[in-house]
């Protein structure tokens, strides 16, 4: 290209990506050539639609993929601070998604993560223009999913029918697949809910939104140690396990299974389990259901830095859990779905089921990963987890 001056045209300038991203991803699933490091650009690969959505993070857009002629999902970064970098949600997802996809998983994990994880499947680049200094945005190129868990519920209420009891069981076991791959691979969530749980027209569900994910640091410790500590204030507050609120910053993915257990309970009778406005809200909330909280029934509890702002002398804290006669009182059907919500909402977190073990109960047994499809639904909005930033 001249320029009239018969200068060197400027080149296009994008922000600098942090080497941890430039990996490969493996072959089986993903197309080599198109790996993260690659940052192509995203005219050579996509025509961009509409946009799903917008918010602070930036904008989100249904895109066709040019090679497959797949739906897929474009998620621009927004930046609006050079000098901070990537915004930490963005970072977050790529190192945690990418390095999932690298890891040596067996076959079935691989499988788990196609089918149960949300595939980050590239990062591409757009070409600078004049009308932006030349400097390109990156974007994110996600599984297109139809719908969330929040939309399907709210539709189900509203226009009917209610989800089945197999219905329900199929997403859970789903859910638990996913979240045991992520266990398997010291990943924790810390955000489950949901609008976090994406699911297709084919009735398969993938857990979405990795912006607050982490990995659990080795050697946790009982004891507050510095190295693992990490912050309470994660999990949106309606799914908030009781040693976060409590002010624990050591801990493990029983704080995802709990948050799965509140997602079961809303899934069998459209309410949320625990509602509350504020942190003491719902440990009043919680504490009433599941019995107070001390070092008989939540060892190490009387540590955390909360745990002087509860008033356990309340009359209404049952000194063993009511959990089972809570439910019961919605009229839930199945007596094995009720031992597994048990399970996952002990407010131990040590008594917690796993995962992997809830995946494989009796109240999920025969329930196949998928079945259920959501043909009976007419288009719906784009998941709310593409419409707004929600922290």
């Amino acid at each position: 290209m001249a320029t009239t001056n018969g200068a060197k045209p400027k080149e296009p300038k994008f922000p600098p990506i942090p080497a941890e991203w430039k990996v490969e991803l493996p072959d089986e699933g993903y197309r080599g050539s198109n790996a993260i490091g690659g940052c192509r650009s995203i005219e050579e690969g996509y025509d961009r639609q509409g946009v799903l959505g917008q918010g602070t993070y930036g904008e989100v857009y249904k895109a066709i993929d040019l090679a497959t002629n797949e739906v897929v999902a474009a998620k621009k970064i927004k930046m609006d601070n050079e000098k901070e970098g990537f915004p930490i949600t963005a970072i977050r997802e790529i190192k945690i998604l990418s390095t999932l996809a690298l890891s040596n998983l067996k076959m079935d994990d691989r499988h788990l993560l196609r089918d149960h994880v949300i595939t980050l499947r590239e990062i591409v680049r757009s070409a600078g223009h004049h009308t932006n200094n030349y400097k390109g945005s990156i974007y994110m190129i996600f599984d297109y999913m139809d719908h969330d868990m929040t939309g399907l519920l709210a539709r189900s209420q509203r226009e009917g029918p209610p989800f089945s009891l197999g219905q329900i069981k199929c997403y859970m076991r789903q859910l638990l697949l996913g979240l045991s791959l992520l266990q398997a691979n010291h990943v924790l969530h810390r955000d489950l809910k949901n609008s976090n749980l994406l699911i297709n027209n084919r009735g398969i569900l993938k857990i979405g939104d990795f912006g607050l994910a982490r990995y659990q640091p080795h050697a946790l410790d009982d004891g507050q140690g510095g190295s693992a500590r990490m912050t309470n204030r994660v999990i949106t507050l309606w799914y908030r396990p009781p040693e976060l609120l409590l002010g624990a910053q050591s801990y493990g993915p029983e704080i995802d299974i709990w948050s799965a257990g509140c997602i079961m309970f809303e899934l069998l009778t459209s309410k949320p389990l625990f509602s509350a406005n504020d942190e003491l809200g719902m440990c009043d909330r919680i504490f009433s259901v599941v019995g107070k909280a001390n070092e008989r029934t939540m060892p190490g509890c009387t540590k955390y830095s909360n745990y002087q702002h509860v008033d356990f002398a309340n009359p209404k804290f049952p000194n063993a859990s009511r959990l089972r006669n809570h439910l019961a009182r919605f009229g839930i059907p199945d007596r094995h779905a009720m031992d597994l919500m048990e399970g996952m909402l002990q407010l131990d977190p040590k008594k917690r089921i796993s995962a992997k073990e809830a995946a494989a109960v009796r109240a999920l047994a025969g329930i196949g990963r998928t079945g259920y499809r959501v043909h009976r639904l007419a288009p719906s909005p784009p998941p709310a987890a593409w419409q707004s930033q929600r922290r």
